[in-house]
């Protein structure tokens, strides 16, 4: 079975559910991860951008990119 270490959530940008989960993109390596994450951030969206988390410990755990 393939574990992924990382994964990005991305949320819904408008409409009546604008800031719920939309989808998530999984990474084998930190630096995937952020390389995508630098691709798709976007100053303006300051709160709905992606968050990056880590899965650590059989939990998934939030990071501060």
């Amino acid at each position: 079975m393939l574990r992924y270490g990382y994964k990005l959530r991305f949320y819904q940008l408008s409409g009546p559910d604008k800031g719920n989960l939309s989808h998530e993109e999984f990474f084998q390596d930190r630096e995937q991860m952020m390389t995508r994450y630098r691709e798709v951030f976007r100053q303006d969206l300051y709160a709905y951008n992606p968050t990056a988390w880590q899965y650590v410990d059989n939990e998934w755990t939030r990071l501060s990119v």
